[in-house]
């Protein structure tokens, strides 16, 4: 064998087993990282199906809601053109209103006003003498446009109850088509919130019902602050066509400031919508706990494999220095393989054993004729 080529490969060696250590560290944190962002991915995938079904199954809900109203509000409607607004019809509507009254249910409470605004009828125990509501922004919007639909309004405060309320109404007309006033119903926005909050979504998790201008009507956690807040200036309503009915929603809450994982669902019979949202950190959560411990065990194993090496290369320059004929009698291992040996470290057992089969050649070899 050629002693130039016997001479370098413990030199060789050293650097070959690095680039092997370097490369076995290489494929484990690529492959443990690429399985740790399909885990974060997955966590958040599972968390968009939980706010998708919350919040198509409140969307429902809120349906069910308005068309319970409207169906209320079309009978009164109805009733008030067939008979008018005299003094004996509006008798017979109160007397109906007070029939329904125990039955309402989640409606809040049932009103009609004139075509000035003032009060006609209410389920609510009030004297209707001196009490207007023209300045209200329905009761504007129904007296300047002949829209017969049911107008979901902007939430307010209650002149008989001092209550946040959401309004729905209708306008009713004369025989001859002029306006001649308003039915109103209203919703306690505390009805809805509390619906909300029997979903746990997390500590900073929260459903929040809208109008599809960007009114907020309602929100399971609510300081007070907002209830009536205008989102329109925020992109999922500044631009509307670029966004679908019903779609997953990544953004900074403009109510608090938190990042939130969010799935938004448009009615398709109301103009209302539900957003459901889940703080993405909280979502993360488990998943960065579990992440810390998997990196550390994943530091542990390349400290561990650097170490073996460098004690590898360490045995490696100490029997390339003293050559083969320090071997001692009878042991069959150079002084370096008997540190090594020593050293009782289980990681350099097969460093030994390359010691002890390099000390252990023939003496022809050509290496060790030249020392004999």
């Amino acid at each position: 064998m050629n002693p130039t080529r016997r001479g370098r490969s413990p030199i060789h060696l050293p650097i070959w087993a690095g680039a092997f250590v370097v490369l076995i560290c290489f494929a484990i944190l690529a492959l443990s990282g690429w399985q740790e962002w399909s885990t974060r991915e997955a966590e958040l995938k599972n968390a968009e199906v939980d706010v998708a079904n919350l919040a198509e199954s409140l969307t429902q809900h809120a349906d069910d809601t308005f068309e319970l109203i409207d169906n209320v509000l079309t009978g009164m409607v109805y009733q008030l053109e067939i008979d008018g607004s005299g003094p004996e019809a509006i008798a017979r509507l109160q007397a109906f209103i007070d029939l329904r009254k125990p039955s309402l249910g989640r409606i809040r409470g049932l009103f009609i006003y004139d075509e000035t605004g003032n009060w006609l009828a209410t389920s609510e125990t009030v004297s209707l003498k001196g009490l207007n509501n023209s300045d209200r922004d329905y009761f504007h919007r129904h007296a300047q446009s002949d829209d017969r639909r049911t107008l979901i309004g902007r939430p307010v405060k209650s002149r008989s109850g001092g209550q946040w309320i959401i309004t729905a109404s209708r306008r009713f007309n004369h025989p001859d088509g002029r306006f001649a006033g308003v039915a109103l119903a209203t919703v306690d926005v505390a009805y809805f919130a509390q619906v909300f909050k029997k979903f746990d979504i997390g500590q900073n998790g929260a459903v929040t019902l809208l109008n599809t201008d960007g009114i907020v009507l309602a929100r399971s956690r609510d300081d007070g602050s907002y209830v009536g807040r205008d989102l329109s200036n925020t992109p999922l309503f500044s631009d509307r066509s670029r966004y679908p009915a019903t779609a997953a929603f990544y953004f900074k809450s403009p109510l608090d400031g938190i990042q939130r994982l969010s799935f938004y669902k448009v009615s398709d019979h109301f103009p209302v919508m539900i957003v459901a949202t889940k703080a993405r950190d909280e979502v993360l959560a488990p998943w960065r706990k579990d992440a810390a411990h998997t990196n550390d065990v994943r530091r542990r194993l390349v400290v561990g494999h650097f170490r073996d090496w460098f004690l590898f290369r360490a045995a490696i320059a100490r029997a390339s220095g003293h050559g083969c004929g320090t071997r001692s009698q009878g042991s069959g291992l150079s002084p370096a393989g008997r540190g090594v040996q020593r050293h009782g470290d289980p990681h350099l057992e097969w460093t030994n054993a390359f010691i002890t089969f390099r000390h252990r050649r023939p003496a022809s070899s050509a290496g060790c004729l030249n020392s004999s």
